[in-house]
């Protein structure tokens, strides 16, 4: 993997912020888990008072289920599902899930109880994914001669999901790396060429990705070959 595209290893999660439009201040965040990672579920808003405590809960197919409750600087797991994964912080508005597991896909509630017993409620609609595989590119050569090369590139990974999705970048000697098009297969002609063309692509969940890179020398043999 390359520098630029590199993950932090403590970066395991990835939340998408929305609001639906409701009668009352409860909010709504998706939030994106890696297999046997972390995630930390969080509360962002100013609180104008402070918290008494905070209420976990799960909700799936229509039933509520106990999860957990922060009182008194103690955090309470009442889930077999979750003994030994839950660790709270901020007074329990956050709560982290350690080693998750695809059965944590859930919507997950928290009511966060000030001292003046308003309650500012939070859901979170987790899905759990697994990690993505690193992809491999195959070239196939249709033209090359003195003036240009003209081949394909496709991008697979070893598992069939419809969860992958992929992308291509691309970049010219030492220049930084730009986004050139979306999907497995590309089609590329290339002509008047110097300096070396790699390719890039990027295989995504909405938790992880992996990449793999190929150099155009590796198929096209006129000459040098430079970029686009």
């Amino acid at each position: 993997m390359l520098p630029y595209l590199s993950q932090d290893a403590k970066l395991i999660f990835i939340l998408s912020y929305f609001q639906f439009a409701s009668g009352g201040q409860d909010i709504y965040l998706q939030a994106h888990g890696l297999l046997n990672h972390s995630i930390s579920l969080s509360y962002h808003r100013p609180l104008e008072l402070p918290v008494e405590k905070v209420i976990w809960e799960i909700k799936h197919k229509g039933r509520t289920f106990a999860m957990a409750e922060y009182n008194e600087g103690l955090l309470d797991i009442q889930n077999r599902q979750f003994e030994g994964r839950l660790q709270s912080s901020h007074n329990g508005t956050t709560l982290r899930i350690s080693g998750l597991t695809m059965n944590d896909s859930n919507v997950f509630k928290a009511d966060i109880i000030l001292i003046s017993s308003d309650i500012h409620t939070m859901y979170f609609n987790l899905t759990v994914y697994e990690p993505v595989p690193v992809p491999s590119i195959t070239a196939h050569l249709e033209g090359d001669n003195k003036t240009q090369c003209e081949f394909t590139l496709h991008c697979s990974v070893p598992i069939n999901t419809s969860l992958i999705l992929f992308s291509w970048m691309y970049r010219c000697g030492n220049s930084g790396y730009q986004h050139y098009a979306n999907g497995s297969t590309l089609a590329i002609m290339l002509q008047n060429l110097s300096k070396t063309t790699d390719f890039l692509c990027l295989a995504q969940n909405p938790a992880d990705e992996k990449n793999a890179s190929f150099r155009v020398q590796q198929i096209c043999q006129y000459g040098t070959v430079r970029g686009m």
